[in-house]
């Protein structure tokens, strides 16, 4: 049996109940948490030699020399200073931290459990039921609620590259330590810029650690929900079309807290955020840290599989994207609040099918991308958030924020994938989707085609079996044309009105 203690840079002491760190650890974070008088650590070569001491054996050795550029080299020496000074000492008092924080998430999800079994809201398979920190594998429904201190406990043992690294693999789990991150900052501009976000960030929890929570939850379409894995579900579906709107310029993490934010993930939590990528997934986790902590509990995402991430708070903004990625100052969330103590923004990462060519129009393909969809706008939480008092919001969300997800590097069609994007929206009930175009020329009829359907009064089925004739046609190439020409230019497909 595997023991979630395996995965912590922490022991679990059975006879005391207590976790501890090895003496050897302790010592070393202790003396950095005196400062530069005590510990010594005050560039990039000193913090680098630190690094080389305490970090995981099985972690990238590069990482210190990166460290040591990183500080030495690229950041201006007020801000190094400052960092050294003030953020770094603060930074190993959080990893301290750890054994206490991890205790009193236990005590907490035993509070909120009891609130909950009390209250008669939960369903019985216990999703609502907080856990503590664990694993939660493939096919375990549940969530996860942490504090925001936690959170910076976890991820300053992860910019000290403290985690075990051996079985992270065997179950499936994304790396958790920065070091591949730290070690890449050698030649590659957004590389650097990605720890400067995070930089920022253990400045700003470091001068005023933040009071709230944030949940991660992996979300099941279990058997019960087994019809909406067959194409007869979708293609009998006379659910209307949410409202559809179009934006060609904007972000979707700008789109504001009462949108729930697709996350372009890869099947790995995180895709290459803690490595060397620098697109959608890897930007958003770059701009909120805490979207990294999920990486170290939840393994890769199975078929039927999406991940679900409220509460975290936004630190940084940024300018271009993927090579020309770049920090671009400070952010500072004003999302309200639930109950939960959560910032209303809700984040959702979920896998599109990696580089399917021209497989993705066959009905196998976009099942599994409607499935993946519907189970990542599917919401399990049945409970009733009351906000703080004088908040000022209800709790409710507008919509999907979402754009091009998988037709990037992962290949997908675009005018496809947002067509299932829309209909699997709509059966999960949201009353709009907000599609992001970033002005790929791939959607450029996108507006026209939205048009011509709510036009038509398309429902879910109608727009689903269009769908699907298109894949055959497109299967068996008895069509070269992008899905919006064709649908426009066939006018057998339309609906009666």
């Amino acid at each position: 049996m595997v023991l979630w203690e395996e995965f912590l840079p922490v022991e679990w002491e059975e006879s005391e109940g207590v976790y501890k760190w090895s003496n050897g650890l302790r010592g070393s974070l202790k003396r950095l948490s005196g400062g530069p008088e005590v510990s010594d650590v005050c560039n990039g070569l000193t913090f680098a030699e630190f690094l080389s001491q305490v970090a995981h054996p099985d972690a990238n050795p590069e990482a210190a020399d990166g460290l040591e550029y990183y500080f030495d080299e690229v950041v201006e020496s007020a801000e190094s200073m400052d960092f050294f000074d003030k953020t770094l000492p603060k930074m190993a008092d959080l990893a301290l931290r750890l054994p206490e924080l991890l205790l009193e998430q236990i005590e907490q999800r035993k509070k909120m459990v009891e609130v909950v079994t009390d209250s008669g809201e939960c369903d019985d398979a216990g999703v609502l039921r907080p856990l503590s920190l664990q694993i939660l594998h493939p096919q375990q429904p549940g969530i996860i609620l942490i504090t925001q201190e936690l959170a910076a406990s976890i991820l300053s043992c992860a910019f000290f590259c403290l985690f075990p690294v051996s079985k992270r693999d065997q179950h499936r789990l994304p790396a958790i330590n920065m070091d591949t991150m730290l070690a890449g900052v050698w030649g590659r501009a957004s590389q650097i810029h990605k720890v400067h976000c995070l930089r920022n960030y253990f400045k700003r929890v470091c001068e005023s650690m933040p009071q709230g929570s944030v949940s991660y939850e992996r979300k099941v379409l279990p058997l019960p929900n087994h019809k909406v894995m067959e194409a007869a579900f979708w293609s009998g579906s006379h659910t209307p079309l949410c409202s559809f709107e179009i934006s060609d310029h904007g972000i979707i993490e700008d789109a504001g807290w009462e949108y729930a934010q697709v996350d372009f993930a890869n099947k790995f939590l995180g895709g290459g955020a803690l490595r060397l990528g620098c697109v959608q997934e890897e930007i958003r986790f770059m701009l909120s840290p805490e979207l990294i902590v999920g990486m170290l509990f939840l393994p890769a995402m199975a078929e039927n599989e999406t991940i679900e991430i409220t509460g975290s708070e936004r630190f940084s903004n940024y300018a271009g994207y993927a090579g020309k990625f770049r920090y671009a100052g400070n952010f500072v969330d004003s999302t309200p609040r639930d109950a939960w103590g959560r910032r209303y923004t809700k984040i959702i990462p979920m896998d599109a099918k990696a580089r399917p060519g021209e497989s993705q129009f066959q009905e196998k393909i976009l099942l599994r991308e409607a499935c993946k969809a519907y189970c990542g706008f599917l919401s399990t939480e049945t409970m009733a958030f009351n906000t703080h008092e004088n908040s000022g919001v209800t709790g409710k969300y507008g919509g999907i924020a979402t754009g091009n997800w998988g037709c990037g590097a992962f290949g997908g069609d675009l005018p496809v994938k947002s067509m299932l994007q829309w209909l699997a929206a709509s059966e999960a009930g949201w009353p709009t989707v907000k599609y992001y175009t970033f002005q790929d020329q791939r959607a450029e009829r996108l507006s026209e085609a939205v048009h011509h359907i709510v036009e038509k009064k398309y429902d879910v089925g109608q727009l689903w079996s269009a769908v699907l004739k298109y894949g055959e046609l497109r299967h068996s190439k008895d069509v070269h044309c992008d899905f919006f020409t064709w649908l426009l230019k066939d006018s057998t497909l339309h609906p009666a009105s």
